[in-house]
């Protein structure tokens, strides 16, 4: 049975995890890409797009030919064009519904949650394994620093507030020699 499980954790040596906590032992897996994934790549994208859009037109007020100049602002002036639309529509639908109804993308991250990638197990830690824990909070940011029994440190960071970690480091902590 499944004590707790802390989903988003960074691992480093290593990646994204999920980690599970039981009584006997800590299973790590994959963590599924989620629908807030998505959302952050399409916000660094927009930045991408926006950061091109001005490279062209620096490229164009120095001088550079002007396909040049089309080549790197198209792409943003394209996500601009969307997300302007994007915009209106959602500015129509508020004023016809009396802004009861909301241009949401709820049912697209739905969707994307539901068909994500189910978690894939990476390994398990036994009780024995881990040495010694060291938590810290910076900002937003719980990081805990496992030293196992074999010497080798993982540092596993979990961003969210201070409940969302808590769980994490508690866990790693139950798993020490007392």
């Amino acid at each position: 049975m499944i004590m707790t499980s802390v989903d988003y954790v960074h691992s480093r040596p290593g990646g994204r995890v999920q980690l599970s906590f039981t009584p006997h032992h800590i299973a790590v897996s994959t963590s599924p890409t989620r629908s807030r994934d998505w959302v952050r790549r399409f916000w660094w994208s927009v930045l991408g797009a926006l950061a091109l859009a001005w490279i062209g037109t620096l490229a164009h007020w120095s001088g550079a030919p002007r396909e040049v100049a089309i080549a790197l602002a198209a792409p943003g002036g394209v996500l601009f064009a969307c997300l302007l639309g994007y915009a209106l529509i959602a500015l129509v639908i508020a004023i016809f519904t009396l802004g009861v109804g909301e241009a949401g993308m709820g049912w697209l991250g739905r969707w994307i949650d539901r068909n994500a990638t189910p978690a894939q197990p990476l390994g398990v830690i036994p009780v024995g394994a881990v040495a010694h824990v060291r938590a810290e909070r910076r900002f937003r940011r719980t990081i805990a620093h496992v030293t196992f029994s074999d010497g080798r440190t993982v540092r596993y960071t979990r961003w969210g507030f201070r409940h969302v970690g808590k769980p994490m480091v508690a866990g790693f902590q139950a798993m020490t020699p007392l």
